[in-house]
């Protein structure tokens, strides 16, 4: 029985909040994301350049990506899937790709952006409407720092996963700032 189902009688109940989660760039710091998604999603598919390990773990369908190839990486993503969540925290150069991404969210469904706090407009103050004409849900992850007596330290894989579970977790959560931005 998969994770996340019971039994009650001899009906199979789930327990899962997503039908068809998709995460790209979840497989290193947001591991634990990646993993806390897999317990409550149906499907999970991960997208990086290496997915196959955590895939296995996590019982996920691995998604093979390179952010510099557009073409192959749209192709790629465009066979036929629907999601109900998308996670996406992409290095610079695969930017252009979260502009693609809502197409393939069921209307109604969510999207959840991850940035450290120099991008996705954090410095510029971009506001984005949290909600598209489709009705998809439009979230924000910013990650940070953390202040300490010596001086100040990026966040923990930890950390940063617990921001985007928290995320996950709440959808009034429009904007989510993990550690300090300013």
């Amino acid at each position: 029985m998969a994770i996340g189902m019971s039994l009650k009688g001899d009906k199979i109940i789930s327990r899962n909040k997503f039908n068809n989660a998709l995460v790209l760039g979840g497989t290193g710091m947001l591991a634990e994301a990646s993993a806390y998604i897999a317990g409550i999603s149906s499907i999970i598919s991960l997208g990086a350049r290496n997915p196959e390990p955590l895939a296995g773990q996590l019982d996920a369908v691995p998604l093979v990506l390179d952010w510099t190839d557009h073409e192959a990486t749209l192709r790629l993503l465009q066979n036929g899937s629907k999601y109900d969540l998308i996670v996406s925290w992409v290095h610079r150069e695969g930017l252009w790709l979260n502009a693609h991404l809502e197409n393939l969210l069921v209307q109604r469904g969510r999207f959840i952006g991850v940035s450290g706090s120099g991008g996705a407009g954090v410095r510029q103050n971009v506001k984005l409407p949290s909600r598209s004409a489709t009705g998809i849900l439009r979230q924000k992850v910013i990650l940070g720092w953390i202040n300490e007596a010596n001086g100040r330290r990026w966040l923990s894989h930890s950390q940063i996963s617990a921001g985007v579970i928290r995320a996950v977790q709440n959808s009034q959560l429009v904007t989510s700032i993990v550690g300090v931005v300013k």
